[in-house]
């Protein structure tokens, strides 16, 4: 805390500074209750009446304002599987007084000529260069992430159908972002960023230079690292900043050629976490990141924590992994490996055999059989889970192999 002192000539003078001061406090006290009963206001109801749903239900919003206007977007008629029958939006032309709200047509088969089951992750961006709204989403077939997408309107309120950033059958955890700072020289640039699970959760950036109309190639970072939940920002000068989790760790990188290369990622901080008690989902220690009107980015990952991890050994046998604290949280450990196997990529020969196992395989100890040779030779490989996958059927977790 800042403090700075009132030199006064006199303790009257203090006195009364003293008295001015707590009568305004009081007065402040005495009038807050009457901003906390302003009365809530709904926003948007669900309709829709599709058997898939769990109907009355809205989640997972996203908000943005410029000016005057307010969007938010969010799930509607949660999907037990994954995603909601539509995404829905909310807008206020005239900051929050009044709203209209509606759904994003042309996304799934529940609402005007959409292809896909469900959809998820809506996350909202303004194009101040091309004045245009933008609503990035997660398109799902029977819980699986189908797709990238981006929804336009000039007035938040009127949406074209869906524009396909990237549609590799495997995606998850997008998030958009655009650059409005008219000093940049990447100004109206907007960028796209998700992770593919059937590639180690592999990071992937999308650049559009025309409002969205249409995205460039999707590029990883130059370490091709993998990372769940990243939320780009844009510095006033124009450089990206991405932080995302790999679940064990917060790591960021950047762009300062707007999007055309994207940096080795670098650690912000490690992660500790523990699970919901009861099964119930969390966020898996994903980010939440904003950046200020001074252009400094702060980023804030849920406190999550992995159970601790062995000291590697010189044998090919890992040592008992060390149980995570906390009752009923589910059980899965953290294995370090010596030095035993080549690993040329991230979606490694060894990662493919763990992946899609259940969440008691390998148990307790994870255990590779005749792996190839390390390269690097120095390197210590941990192998560790990503997440469950939140699809019906039984659940299993992929594992990811990674130099520690």
């Amino acid at each position: 805390m800042n403090r700075s002192s009132l030199n006064s000539p006199s303790g009257r003078t203090s006195s009364a500074i003293f008295a001015v001061v707590l009568t305004l406090a009081l007065t402040l006290v005495m009038v807050a209750p009457a901003f906390a009963q302003l009365p809530l206001v709904k926003l948007s109801t669900d309709t829709f009446n599709n058997s898939a749903s769990q109907h009355k239900t809205e989640v997972e919003p996203d908000t943005f304002a410029f000016g005057s206007t307010i969007v938010s977007a969010f799930q509607v008629a949660r999907v037990f599987g994954g995603g909601g029958a539509d995404v829905g939006f909310a807008t206020s032309t005239d900051a929050g007084k009044t709203w209209t709200s509606g759904y994003l047509p042309g996304l799934t088969n529940n609402y005007k000529g959409g292809t896909f089951t469900a959809a998820s992750d809506a996350a909202i961006a303004y194009d101040a260069k091309h004045a245009v709204w933008l609503i990035s989403t997660l398109p799902l077939t029977n819980g699986d992430g189908e797709a990238v997408a981006t929804s336009r309107s000039t007035d938040g309120i009127h949406w074209g159908k869906p524009i396909i950033v990237d549609n590799s059958g495997s995606d998850d955890k997008n998030w958009i972002t655009c650059d409005n700072t008219t000093t940049s020289p990447h100004y109206g640039n907007c960028y796209t960023e998700w992770d593919e699970p059937e590639l180690g959760d592999l990071i992937f950036m999308s650049t559009s230079t025309d409002g969205g109309l249409t995205w460039g190639p999707a590029k990883n970072t130059g370490d091709s690292a993998s990372g769940i939940g990243g939320q780009p920002l844009v510095l006033p000068n124009g450089t990206v900043v991405v932080p995302i989790s790999t679940l064990g760790t917060m790591i960021a990188f950047l762009s300062t050629n707007g999007g055309s290369s994207w940096t080795n990622t670098t650690l912000i901080s490690n992660q500790n976490y523990r699970g919901e008690d009861g099964g119930l989902r969390d966020g898996f220690g994903m980010p939440s990141a904003q950046i200020d009107g001074g252009g400094k980015s702060t980023s804030c990952g849920r406190i999550v924590a992995f159970a601790p991890v062995a000291a590697p050994t010189t044998s090919s046998s890992a040592p008992p992994p060390t149980a995570r604290p906390g009752p009923k949280s589910p059980a899965f450990q953290l294995t370090r490996f010596p030095a035993l196997s080549t690993i040329s990529s991230p979606e490694s020969a060894l990662t493919a055999q763990l992946r899609g196992k259940p969440l008691t395989s390998p148990s307790p100890i994870i255990t590779i059989p005749s792996p190839p040779a390390i390269t690097p030779a120095s390197c210590t490989w941990v192998i560790r889970p990503l997440r469950t996958a939140v699809r019906p059927g039984p659940k299993v977790r992929n594992w990811l192999v990674q130099c520690s």
